[in-house]
């Protein structure tokens, strides 16, 4: 479970650093709340450019997908170990 969590906090992280390079508006901690709220499920952000509905896109379908299939590993080592 511990490298499902380090996982997880690197994509936050990493989407956080995303939405600081599209916009420059505030500091650091904002962008990495409302990274932590997308993963949370709420998004109310209204993404108006071309590559911050990629960006937007990438992170609600890419990274779900992957930390799911993650997941599911995760579970069926632990299930033939067991």
């Amino acid at each position: 479970m511990t490298a499902f969590l380090v996982i997880l906090l690197m994509f936050v992280m990493a989407q956080s650093f995303g939405e600081m390079a599209l916009h420059r508006d505030d500091k650091w901690e904002v962008y990495w709340m409302n990274s932590f709220q997308f993963m949370l499920g709420a998004h109310e952000e209204n993404y108006t450019h071309a590559d911050e509905r990629f960006f937007y896109m990438y992170n609600s379908i890419i990274v779900p997908v992957v930390m799911l299939n993650l997941i599911i590993t995760i579970i069926g080592e632990e299930f033939t170990r067991a």
